[in-house]
């Protein structure tokens, strides 16, 4: 990953050669702008499609993962979560990191800020995150993980794949959406939403076409198909 652009490796390419052409990458791009950047180069261990059937939480490892894939989720603000949602997985993370309450004094700045994405942060006080630090008193790390997680599942696309996307087939719809990909199909919902405005299942989608900015599925039967065409960069 490099700045917003990220990539998945393929089981057979040499991890040195992919960092040798994307540093060729960052060094062209960086000739091309007046201003010179910090860049660097992350690499994420990722679950890009989580199955069900698949996830074992009661291996540590496994539930390790999962746990820092969704803090990375939520603070790419690929999860839509309510105010009180924020708050409460806040208090969680303090409860993970710092431990129990110990009084008023506490700096939840830290953890709030490795928690929530820049736009939620305004919305997420101290006093209320201490509040509900209080209540979670003498539950350890792995109790206040689990119900971490417990909280992000609870959202029925909790294991989807989250893209940003633009649209221009439909007036019906915000120009800016949200596409969704998990083990049950693809999902269209408004941006940083919950709401879903229409699900196909994969049996109901007949063919697609990807390119590095756009996407083209094909929905339907062999007697009468819907064309759907999605930009993005991701």
């Amino acid at each position: 990953m490099l700045g917003t652009t990220e990539r998945c490796i393929l089981s057979e390419e040499v991890l040195a050669d992919v960092m040798s052409r994307w540093e060729r990458y960052r060094q062209s791009t960086t000739a091309q702008q007046h201003h010179q950047h910090h860049h660097h180069h992350i690499f994420l261990f990722k679950k890009h499609l989580l199955l069900e059937s698949w996830i074992d939480l009661t291996d540590n490892v496994e539930k390790e993962l999962l746990y820092f894939q969704v803090l990375y989720t939520l603070r790419a603000d690929k999860f839509p979560v309510t105010q009180m949602e924020a708050v409460m997985l806040c208090a969680l993370r303090a409860q993970i990191e710092l431990g129990n309450f110990i009084g008023t004094g506490m700096d939840y700045g830290e953890v709030i800020a490795h928690t929530l994405s820049p736009r939620l942060l305004s919305n997420v006080t101290h006093d209320a995150v201490a509040m509900h630090h209080q209540s979670l008193f003498n539950m350890d790390s792995q109790e206040a993980k689990q119900a971490f997680l417990n909280l992000i599942k609870s959202w029925p696309l909790h294991r989807a794949t989250i893209f940003d996307v633009t649209q221009s087939f439909t007036s019906n719809w915000p120009k800016v959406l949200w596409l969704a990909i998990d083990e049950s199909g693809v999902h269209l919902l408004e941006h940083r939403s919950r709401n879903v405005l229409c699900t196909y299942e994969y049996d109901y989608i007949l063919n697609y076409s990807a390119s590095i900015t756009a996407l083209m599925i094909i929905t339907g039967s062999t007697r009468k198909q819907s064309k759907i065409i999605l930009n993005t960069t991701q």
